[in-house]
């Protein structure tokens, strides 16, 4: 399982992956790593990007649909090579003139000329070079290369005991040591020292060996638990990650230290030392899913990297000494505005509208996009979200948007794990939480016990509710009731309202985001069994009962009640459809009177604006006109919404905007 640490977003308004930023100066030291924006039917995306070290200047360096990961730099930094698919490519350090080397290849080691790669095979070590002709057999049998800077090979080849560990030095195979199992072999760069990791079985940590090879006789000179060791330029200091931290080890005195803070075990992902030696740089990654990239002087000085997107940081990263200026590319952005579509990097999920524009969320997104030709904005990022790689209960559900202000719920946790609702600004990057609770992980009745968010306009509602095992005590017959057969014994709805309101929200303790303050939210009516609102419609809230469907006004009045049981329903002005069975009703909202029923039409509807309903049947978006009848198609969909001078619906695109929003107005709707 890929191990991977999640970056704080802070916008980053850019264009597209032809848009360049300013040629950077020759020489430039950058820190090139692999990150990812989307995580899409079970995979990431990964792809290749640098920074500065300060964490500016960010850049992404691969645009192609296949994984790009695994950067190393030449010794000259003329190329960087990197694995796309399990294939070995190589491109110049502003990510132009990329091109493959090798179908099939791993590890890879620049010899010390820059002119050619060494990598491994099933079939042992291969060597071509660095300008495509053909490879040749290098090493049969042979697994981890490493070049010192004097052009000495080391290696393993399998051996009856395993592995032999050896140096290849002006033609002469020189014995090091054997093992039985293999990890990580690295050559100093001045030759003369050779660190071995041999895998465990009793420890999470492999057994570091380091040897000085350069005397008459290889010696071993150190020995610990550690991982992701890395050789400084000036070859007598080591860093690798133990039990205790990021460690720093002189091979000829025998003396280290810890760098930095005390990391949590296993935390450092990968590491690199600076060309100049002096600093190293790391990914560092938490149990959460959260985590940043750091750099430690040699004094332990610990600067962070803040990138400048949200980025999920992948396990590896290297130093590059580019040697020549830069056409740098900027980075894809999370959503991008064409004319009447919206297009975004993740499948979109939801929509929820109103005249204000739309709001959208997809894979840990969530945003908002307004008038047509207006630039989307960006409430909340958190791709890992998407993804149950660390055993976590993790996802976004629930969207509404009222005028300015967008909501959402989320879920986080293990065993037990917790909902909370949040609502944001599209003018502003602070969101508050409104409501939260927490439940045991694996209950078959859903994730929350709130969540469920409707609005439009300045009103937004949300419902709160109860199982009969929530209630403590419970009652015996209800824990003596099958768990996915117990009843829900109240369902509340509530308004967020605005600072000054002085009623509170229904936020459990220590339930939530802290670090956000508490919203203000007004009770607007609760209910035995269910009670749960579907929309909003000029001050007005719909909420379906177990057998009636209510309009309440804003300040919870009871407005209208139909007695129907209800799957669904759907409110705009003075039209109200309800859902009853395999019948779709149309009612009038402000007498309740029924107007007419259509028979035999079992559809779901998403959303009701100028007497038509839109639904979605298959992977179609389609409209249902109320005076007649009468049924068209709109285009394939994943789902849709009205605007207020038009619908807006979702599909799937081509990589790498693989979400898609487009806007029709309402005179070009096949029905009006």
């Amino acid at each position: 399982m890929r191990a991977a640490v999640l970056v704080a977003l802070a916008t980053c308004a850019v264009a597209s992956p032809s848009a360049s930023s300013a040629t950077s100066e020759a020489g430039s030291t950058r820190i090139v790593f692999s990150a990812a924006t989307v995580y899409e039917r079970g995979a990431y995306d990964w792809q290749l990007y640098s920074a500065l070290p300060s964490g500016k200047g960010l850049a992404q360096l691969t645009f192609a649909p296949e994984q790009s990961t695994k950067p190393v730099p030449s010794p000259d930094g003329a190329l960087i090579a990197f694995s796309r698919s399990g294939a070995l490519w190589v491109m110049r350090p502003d990510g132009r003139g990329q091109r493959r080397l090798a179908p099939s290849a791993r590890d890879p080691a620049w010899a010390p000329d820059s002119r050619s790669i060494a990598y491994v095979t099933s079939a042992g070590i291969r060597v071509v070079r660095a300008g495509g002709e053909k490879s040749r057999l290098l090493v049969r049998g042979g697994r981890s290369p490493s070049f010192s800077r004097n052009g000495a090979l080391a290696f393993a080849r399998t051996s009856p005991e395993g592995f032999e560990v050896v140096v290849r030095r002006d033609g002469r195979d020189r014995h090091v040591t054997d093992v039985g199992v293999l990890g990580q072999v690295e050559l100093s760069p001045d030759g003369r020292w050779l660190a071995l990791s041999v895998p465990s079985g009793l420890s999470s940590y492999p057994v570091l060996k380091i040897y000085r090879v350069d005397a008459r006789r290889p010696r071993l000179v150190h020995q610990s638990p550690a991982r992701e060791l890395a050789w400084s330029p000036r070859s007598d200091l080591v860093a690798f990650i133990d039990p205790g931290g990021l460690f720093m080890l002189n091979v000829r005195t025998g003396a280290g230290r810890y760098l930095g803070s005390r990391h949590p075990v296993l935390s450092v992902l990968s590491l690199d030392w600076s060309p100049r030696g002096d600093e190293i740089a790391y990914a560092l990654g938490y149990s959460s899913g959260t985590g940043k990239l750091e750099r430690v002087s040699l004094r332990g000085r610990v600067l962070d990297v803040p990138l400048v997107q949200g980025l999920l940081i992948g396990d590896d990263l290297a130093w590059s000494q580019a040697g020549a200026a830069l056409r740098l590319r900027a980075p894809l952005p999370l959503a991008l505005a064409l004319g009447d579509e919206l297009r975004t990097r993740a499948l979109v999920d939801e929509l929820a509208a109103d005249d204000h524009g739309i709001a959208y969320r997809s894979c840990g997104t969530v945003g908002a996009w307004g008038k047509v030709g207006s630039a989307p904005a960006t409430l909340r990022r958190e791709p890992v979200v998407c993804a149950d790689e660390f055993g976590l209960a993790r996802g976004t559900t629930g969207l509404a948007r009222a005028g300015e202000t967008v909501a959402w719920s989320l879920t986080a946790g293990g065993n037990t794990s917790w909902t909370w609702l949040e609502a944001g600004s599209t003018e502003s990057n602070e969101t508050v939480t409104i409501a939260s609770n927490v439940r045991t992980r694996g209950d078959p009745r859903g994730t929350a016990r709130n969540g469920k968010v409707v609005g439009a306009h300045d009103l937004l509602a949300f419902s709160t509710w109860m199982f009969c095992d929530d209630l403590v005590p419970s009652p015996p017959s209800c824990l003596a009731t099958p768990i996915h057969e117990r009843p829900v014994v109240s369902e509340s709805i509530w308004r967020a309202r605005e600072a000054a309101w002085p009623g509170t929200c229904p936020l459990r303790s220590g339930v939530g985001p802290t670090a956000n303050p508490a919203g203000r939210c007004q009770e607007l009516a609760t209910e035995p069994g269910p009670f749960t609102p579907v929309d909003v419609s000029e001050g007005r809230i719909v909420a379906v009962g177990t057998n009636a469907v209510v309009l309440l006004a804003s300040d919870g009045r009871r407005l209208l009640e139909i007695p129907a049981r209800a799957r669904s329903a759907q409110l705009s002005g003075p039209d109200l459809v309800v859902q009853v069975g395999g019948e779709l009703r149309h009612y009038d909202s402000l007498t309740g009177v029924l107007v007419r029923a259509y028979p035999g039409r079992d559809i779901t509807p998403v959303d009701m604006a100028n007497g038509m309903v839109a639904y979605v049947a298959g992977d179609e978006a389609r409209l249902f006109r109320l005076s007649d009848g009468a049924d068209a198609v709109v285009a394939s969909a994943t789902t849709a919404k009205f605007g207020d001078s038009g619908l807006f619906y979702a599909y799937e695109g081509a990589y790498p905007w693989r979400g898609r929003i487009r806007f029709v107005p309402f005179d070009e709707l096949p029905l009006r």
